[in-house]
């Protein structure tokens, strides 16, 4: 049997449907949070800090490095934590 008999019966395969990506949970506004989201290059990191708000665009976290603003699509997942552990006091010498 040739090439063009074999695709005459063939019944065309319909492109794949892309799926919506799942909308992340967001924890309360004033919580301290952990998000984690790409970057341009594709890689992961997390931002943790003070959500100080959050909308359908973005996320805004204050943390050691500043605020970040971080676009909600670039968003992987986002939890509230615990407060940070109070500082150590200095060893007695």
């Amino acid at each position: 049997m040739d090439e063009a008999a074999e695709g005459a019966g063939a019944v065309p395969v319909p492109p794949p449907v892309p799926q919506p990506v799942p909308q992340v949970h967001t924890p309360p506004v004033g919580s301290r949070v952990v998000v984690r989201y790409l970057l341009p290059t594709g890689q992961a990191t997390d931002a943790l800090g003070m959500l100080r708000s959050a909308d359908d665009a973005e996320l805004v976290v204050d943390g050691k490095r500043g605020i970040e603003r971080i676009a909600r699509g670039t968003v992987i997942a986002a939890k509230q934590v615990p407060p940070a552990p109070e500082p150590r006091r200095p060893r007695a010498t």
